[in-house]
């Protein structure tokens, strides 16, 4: 919520929050003792105009997706549908 861009490894659903910033800010998951990919990725974090147009665009995120008002909306929308009463 407050608008920064994490680095989060490409399985799982932190990668499909993080995937709209950009693949560069997902890590490869794989070989678990190989750091290179996360130490590559968090140099990324000094670019610090990419770290502003990110912010930018996780807050945009955030605000579309994530807050409790579109949460209301996306579970109120699932309920009618599961009811078959959807608009």
């Amino acid at each position: 919520a407050s608008g920064l861009p994490v680095l989060a490894n490409n399985l799982g659903a932190m990668a499909s929050v993080v995937k709209p910033l950009g693949e560069r800010w997902l890590v490869p998951a794989t070989d678990t003792t190989n750091v290179d990919p996360w130490i590559d990725a968090l140099t990324r974090l000094s670019d610090s105009s990419a770290i502003g147009a990110a912010s930018a665009q996780a807050r945009a995120a955030y605000e579309a997706s994530y807050t409790p008002e579109a949460n209301l909306t996306a579970l109120t929308g699932a309920y009618q549908r599961a009811r078959g009463t959807a608009t």
